[in-house]
């Protein structure tokens, strides 16, 4: 007798509509989300092949450009060597 009423609850199909109305929703919500994600990784995929580019170019650029001679009067250093010179 006391559970009657849920013997009648889980008979009926009321409210059917909605659980299929939820399962719905939450694929849109899982379909929206994976978009974002996607449009995401595309515009960061974009604005890292932009500056690749710039990079490129620059280097390029800087490259081409002819180096500065040194000042008159002027010597260049040599590089010092690292060989050690105290005795063993």
């Amino acid at each position: 007798m006391r559970f009657d009423c849920l013997a009648g609850f889980a008979r009926s199909e009321r409210g059917a509509v909605n659980i299929l109305m939820i399962f719905f929703v939450l694929c849109l919500l899982v379909v929206g989300g994976i978009v974002l994600d996607l449009s995401n990784r595309h515009r960061v995929l974009a604005m890292l092949q932009a500056t690749a580019d710039v990079s490129a170019t620059s280097g390029a650029v800087r490259l081409a450009q002819p180096k500065p001679d040194p000042p008159p009067g002027r010597r260049r250093r040599r590089p010092r060597s690292r060989r050690s010179t105290s005795p063993t």
